[in-house]
């Protein structure tokens, strides 16, 4: 029972983490009208796209953190 739980919080906080990065990376993009422009790829982001990856990825990063917790404390307290 309990490595699903490991599993599980190491792929919410590997997915929150990668969301988190590319958000962070899409708002450090050039800004003007309100859209981000990556010229590498030459595609325009709208601002709230950076905002809900940022929001999203920090959200899953604590659901990941949070299930980490609860799988370290039930193999704690079956150890005693």
């Amino acid at each position: 029972m309990n490595l699903p739980f490991k599993v599980v919080s190491l792929i919410t906080m590997i997915a929150g983490l990668a969301l988190a990065g590319v958000g962070w990376s899409r708002d450090r993009l050039s800004y003007e009208n309100g859209r981000h422009f990556d010229p590498q790829t030459a595609i325009v982001y709208h601002q709230q796209t950076a905002e809900v990856y940022l929001i999203v990825g920090v959200a899953l990063t604590i659901v990941g953190l949070i299930l980490a917790g609860l799988a370290f404390r039930t193999r704690f307290f079956r150890s005693q």
